[in-house]
């Protein structure tokens, strides 16, 4: 088990100088292939405000953001991460950045005040997680919106609130950020093994994110908006346009965070977070939630199914000559039946494989639960989670795990007698439920179950 930290004041980890005193997660930059359409998708559709373009660079920022920017999107040959900054206390821990690097035996480079418009001077580094890492103290300031109502449009975000890494040594990127005087919100973990954890420095669940994964990858950028309603008229507006296709999961609610979400693409495929409904993390005793790597809610807390390009896929990082950093794959996790996803929730690598090859084809069967509960594991121990799914019932009233076991059951009586399932006799409630909340009409006709047949129950 990882033990509880709060955020720190900046001290000497073991053979290590002081770390710089960092604030905040405060903005990151995104090479695009197209500046053009990147500036129709996150200004035009999403309704950031623009503080300065020219035909190679855009800085935009959120209303309630009051230095200069909390994105900068560069013009460039391959769709990257080019860095991600965090602001400092003040301008000696520049220097106290550049020495604690330079001792974990990392390369780093000194950029002059408005190398990055609107920021002054910079020490940057290439993490050894990585990621080149910018910090920097002064900012100039932008002019204040956060009462112009009148400008606000798209997804109305207000502020950049952390970065989501995927790497392929949580530990390690946890000891790093430790090391940094991050404090620690939420884990996903078995007691042996630590999937993901969320970090911070501002009093709010996260200025960074890591989980399991190929690395070093941006995940995504999350930013905050204040309102649910905020992440619903971003969807309605997409889906109005038909860039419903830009809209990859959501929207929901997260089981880590508390977070109401919607995760978009760019045109580059840049992911992007818009989310509201975090929470306080300022106590100095601040506990930490720990999520078992068998809780099912920690996927969605609405037991939705993630999407497979969740897991898979994410944008590279570049160094600071500017190429693309080498991707490591994941080490062998302590649970080998357990694939943790780009988020932190687990997948089954069968189910994984599955889905993918279901997708691809285009049709097939899926064997995720669709009903009003949560989705149950294909298999675990947890008797609080049969309990759930004990008092968990599908429209008709009866219990979902009920409906798996009758289902086991005519499949079983099916295969025996040389039958198909709709042959087998059962009460019609029972087949009519299993129908409904497994395969509700919301889902697309080619993923209905045609028969029973083609039927296959969680076992």
């Amino acid at each position: 088990m990882i033990t509880p930290s709060s955020p720190s004041s900046p001290t000497s980890p073991k053979g290590l100088p002081p770390p710089p005193d960092i604030v905040r997660s405060a903005f990151a930059e995104l090479i695009v292939t197209d500046l053009a359409e990147a500036r129709h998708f996150w200004v035009d559709l999403l309704g950031f405000v623009v503080t300065h373009e020219s035909s190679s660079e855009l800085y935009l920022r959120g209303y309630d953001e009051l230095t200069h920017h909390n994105l900068v999107l560069r013009s460039g040959p391959v769709a990257a991460l080019g860095a991600l900054a965090f602001r400092v206390r003040g301008d000696g821990d520049l220097a106290r950045a550049e020495a604690f690097y330079a001792a974990l035996g990392c390369r780093t480079t000194r950029l002059p005040a408005g190398y990055t418009r609107g920021i002054g001077e910079q020490v940057r580094a290439e993490d050894p997680l990585g990621f080149t890492v910018s910090f920097f103290a002064a900012a100039s300031h932008a002019e204040r919106l956060q009462q112009r109502y009148d400008l606000r449009r798209g997804a109305e975000v207000a502020r950049l609130d952390h970065f989501n890494i995927c790497v392929p040594d949580v530990p390690a990127a946890y000891a790093l950020y430790t090391s940094l005087g991050f404090g620690l919100s939420e884990t996903i973990e078995d007691g042996q093994t630590l999937y993901a954890a969320w970090m911070y420095r501002k009093q709010t669940v996260h200025d960074v994110a890591f989980t399991g994964g190929a690395g070093p990858r941006l995940h995504h950028l999350g930013f905050f908006a204040h309102e649910p309603h905020n992440v619903l008229r971003m969807c309605d507006i997409l889906g109005s346009l038909s860039l419903e296709a830009c809209i990859e999961r959501g929207p929901g609610r997260h089981g880590v965070s508390n977070a109401f979400y919607v995760y978009l693409r760019d045109p580059d495929g840049h992911r992007m977070e818009v989310y509201t409904s975090d929470y306080y993390t300022g106590d100095p005793d601040h506990p930490v939630l720990r999520w078992s790597v068998l809780d099912p809610r920690r996927r969605d807390f609405w037991g939705h199914a993630v999407v497979p390009s969740w897991y898979n896929e994410a944008s590279p990082v570049l160094s600071l000559d500017g190429c693309v950093v080498p991707v490591t794959e994941i080490a062998q996790a302590a649970e080998s039946t357990v694939k943790v996803g780009a988020d932190g929730f687990t997948i089954p690598p069968a189910e994984l494989a599955e889905t993918a090859d279901h997708d691809q084809a285009g049709h097939g069967r899926s064997k995720q639960w669709h009903g009003s509960g949560p989705t149950p594991p294909r298999s675990h121990t947890s008797s609080s989670i049969a309990a759930g799914l004990n008092r968990t019932c599908c429209p008709s009233g009866i219990p979902l795990i009920l409906l798996a076991r009758c289902a086991k059951y005519l499949r079983a009586t099916a295969d025996s007698t040389g039958t198909t399932l709709s042959q087998v006799n059962s009460p019609p409630p029972i087949k009519g439920c299993l129908a409904m909340s497994l395969w509700p009409a919301r889902r697309p006709p080619w993923r209905t179950c045609q028969s029973w047949a083609t039927f296959q129950p969680v076992t």
